[in-house]
C-alpha cells in the first residue's frame, strides 16, 4: 500500500470513529444550566418586587359582570388586593340584616359548620363558619365578630365581619383565617330598591399564595351580591324573616 492510501484509510478510520463530548464540556454544561436557574430565579425575585411596589393606591375598575361593578384596589408594599364590589337589587333592609346573621344560611352560600360562639348584644356577635377550598388547600376557618350599624341620616346599614381568630382554639379540620376586614354597606333608595356595596380585605394564610387569594377575593366580589340577591328573592327566606323585628333598623328612607 502506497503511503498516500494510507493516509486516506487513516483520514476515513479518523471520521467515521465515534465522537465523544470533549473533556470539560459536561462540567460546562452543568454551569450553564446553574446559570440558567440562577437567572429565572432572579427574574422570579425582580417580577415579585415589581409586583410588591406596584400599584396605584387607587380604586381600578374590573370589567362589569352581570350587572356588578368590580373594583381593586392595589397599595404599594403589599401582594394582596382589595375588592370591591357595587351593585342594586330589591330587599328590605331588615330581611337583608336577618339574613346576614343567620348561621343557618351556609347550606345555600356553600360554608360549612357555621354556629354563634357568644352574643354580645343585638348587634355584635361572635361567630365562626368553614369554607372549603379546592385542592391542594386545607379547608379555611373563620372566626369573626359580626357588627350591624345603621347611619340615622342616610339610613345606610353596615354589617361588618372582622377577623378574630384567638377567640377560640385552632382545629386540626382547618387553617385559621388570620385576617378578616370584610364590610358591606346597603343603603336604601326611594323606589325600594338598596344599593349596595361589599368591600373584601382579607387573607385566608397558610402559606396561600397571594395570587390565588386574590382570585378568589376577586371571584366571590363578583358572586357574592348577586347571590345575596337572589337568595333575598326565596320564599323560604322572605318568610322566615317576615316577623322578626329588628328594632334598631330603620326601613325609612332618608329625605335629606
Amino acid at each position: 500500500m502506497s503511503t498516500q492510501a494510507a493516509e486516506i484509510g487513516q483520514v476515513e478510520a479518523v471520521a467515521s470513529a465515534p465522537r465523544w463530548p470533549a473533556a470539560g464540556t459536561g462540567g460546562r454544561l452543568r454551569t450553564w444550566v446553574a446559570s440558567g436557574v440562577l437567572a429565572m430565579v432572579a427574574l422570579g425575585v425582580a417580577a415579585e418586587i415589581t409586583w410588591i411596589y406596584a400599584g396605584t393606591g387607587r380604586w381600578e375598575a374590573l370589567p362589569e359582570r352581570e350587572g356588578v361593578k368590580v373594583y381593586y384596589l392595589k397599595i404599594p408594599g403589599t401582594t394582596l388586593m382589595q375588592y370591591k364590589a357595587v351593585g342594586r337589587f330589591r330587599a328590605a333592609l331588615r330581611n337583608i340584616v336577618s339574613f346576614m346573621r343567620d348561621p343557618t344560611v351556609c347550606d345555600d352560600v356553600g360554608c360549612v359548620d357555621s354556629r354563634v360562639l357568644e352574643k354580645i348584644d343585638s348587634r355584635h356577635e361572635y361567630q365562626t363558619f368553614t369554607y372549603r377550598y379546592p385542592a391542594p388547600f386545607k379547608p379555611r376557618q373563620f372566626v369573626v365578630i359580626e357588627q350591624v350599624s345603621q347611619d340615622p341620616v342616610s339610613r345606610q346599614v353596615t354589617v361588618e365581619y372582622l377577623g378574630t381568630p384567638y377567640k377560640i382554639p385552632p382545629d386540626d379540620c382547618c387553617v385559621r383565617v388570620p385576617r378578616m376586614n370584610n364590610k358591606w354597606k346597603f343603603a336604601p333608595r326611594a323606589d325600594g330598591s338598596v344599593d349596595v356595596e361589599f368591600l373584601i380585605d382579607n387573607y385566608e394564610g397558610g402559606f396561600m399564595p397571594a395570587f390565588v387569594s386574590n382570585y378568589f377575593s376577586r371571584e366571590s366580589a363578583y358572586e357574592a351580591p348577586a347571590g345575596l340577591a337572589m337568595l333575598l328573592t326565596q320564599k323560604k327566606y322572605i318568610d322566615k324573616y317576615s316577623d322578626v323585628p329588628i328594632d334598631y333598623i330603620n326601613e325609612s328612607v332618608s329625605r335629606r
